[in-house]
């Protein structure tokens, strides 16, 4: 169980749509109230949640963040959601509520008004990691200010999914907090197949969202010097988002050997892992937000692959430099290439480096890790 003293425990929040994410609280004391139908990749794929004993769904009519003059600030919100969550608290005594949106969103504040209305603990999650006063300024910034300072008051702990955000939550409030990623990863389904060994090329895959922030323009001409020393480099590309037109037209420009692959499932991603030999994520700082976890590397690590990514936000949490992977300055395309040629060139620091990445993601972030430090606390909170 989740809870070791039987505490039962409301989930809440779109990211628990995926099954894979909700895996970490699977539990005969917690129960989740979640949209029906998410939609994601601006509306090209879509998560859907059924009914079950233990989750209830809702619609959820605000999906992105780009909706005019109120942007994201109603992401995720499910107008049911009082209604939903005194049915449970009725039928199984709920005594905690965990919400998985920020802390700037009107959807937490609506929600969190009920948790506390009904006498329930409400603890929300961020994965902020820049200081709000660095994003938000002017009327956007007084307005998020003033969400964030309720949302605060209305809740009785925080849960940072990074240390940047441990630090920036520390500054604004004395509740407790803890350092606990959204949710684990699964060790048994992201396991090295042994097929790798079926080709001699060396192949670099990338798999994420194809936008800009995750600096695919700075990867394909990096990989264009990787190819003057080892001219049977293969690169693959994994994923969809805002940013696919322009690097068709960069691969079509650079003339480069490049695999398109849109975004799939986890079977398939394992599949294409598999068939892999160095993962590379130069993610950069783009609009006010850095890269904030890095699901798509803890999963490569899982899998073995060395990793090269870059110093951008709290991507040294899920890399270690030297010892897990590469880690270089962001938007330096020589210092990336080198990288690239470096692992590619050195078959027994790409195993070393897989073999300690896979058991350090298995020791930090694997669901039974991840479960742990969120019964811990859920218990130190409802105490």
């Amino acid at each position: 169980m989740l809870a070791s003293n039987g505490m039962n425990i409301a989930v809440i929040g779109y990211p628990y749509t995926r099954q894979n994410y909700r895996a970490v609280f699977e539990s005969p004391n917690v129960y989740f109230i979640l949209p029906k139908i998410w939609k994601i990749k601006d509306g090209k794929a879509e998560y859907r949640t059924e009914n079950s004993s233990h989750i209830i769904t809702t619609i959820a009519p605000f999906y992105h963040s780009h909706y005019p003059i109120i942007g994201g600030l109603l992401k995720g919100l499910m107008p049911a959601f009082p209604w939903l969550l005194w049915k449970l608290k009725r039928e199984h005594n709920i005594k905690l509520v965990f919400e998985a949106h920020e802390s700037t969103l009107l959807t937490t504040l609506y929600h969190g008004f009920f948790v506390k209305l009904f006498g329930m603990k409400h603890i929300v999650f961020s994965w902020e990691n820049i200081p709000f006063s660095e994003k938000f300024s002017g009327i956007k910034g007084i307005i998020h200010e003033l969400i964030l300072r309720l949302n605060l008051l209305f809740s009785d702990a925080v849960v940072c999914g990074n240390t940047k955000c441990l630090d920036i939550f520390r500054a604004l409030t004395n509740k407790p907090l803890a350092r606990i990623p959204l949710a684990g990863l699964d060790p048994e389904k992201f396991k090295p197949l042994a097929i790798r060994s079926d080709h001699e090329d060396i192949t670099f895959i990338f798999a994420g969202a194809i936008d800009r922030r995750k600096g695919l323009h700075v990867l394909l001409p990096a990989f264009k010097k990787v190819l003057d020393t080892i001219p049977s480099a293969k690169l693959v590309l994994v994923g969809s988002g805002t940013y696919e037109k322009e690097i068709a037209l960069q691969v079509v420009d650079l003339n480069l050997p490049v695999t398109r692959i849109s975004w799939t499932n986890h079977a398939n991603l394992i599949d294409i892992l598999s068939r892999g030999d160095i993962f590379v994520y130069p993610s950069i700082a783009h609009g006010g937000w850095e890269e904030q976890f890095g699901y798509s590397i803890a999963e490569a690590s899982l899998m073995e692959l060395p990793i090269i990514a870059t110093k951008s936000g709290s991507i040294n949490e899920v890399v270690l430099d030297g010892k897990t992977g590469i880690l270089v300055e962001a938007n330096n395309i020589q210092k990336l290439a080198d990288a690239m040629t470096k692992l590619a060139s050195n078959t027994s620091l790409c195993h070393e480096y897989g073999t300690t990445g896979r058991q350090y993601i298995m020791n930090n972030f694997s669901n039974g890790k991840i479960k742990e430090c969120f019964a811990t606390f859920f218990f130190s909170i409802q105490s």
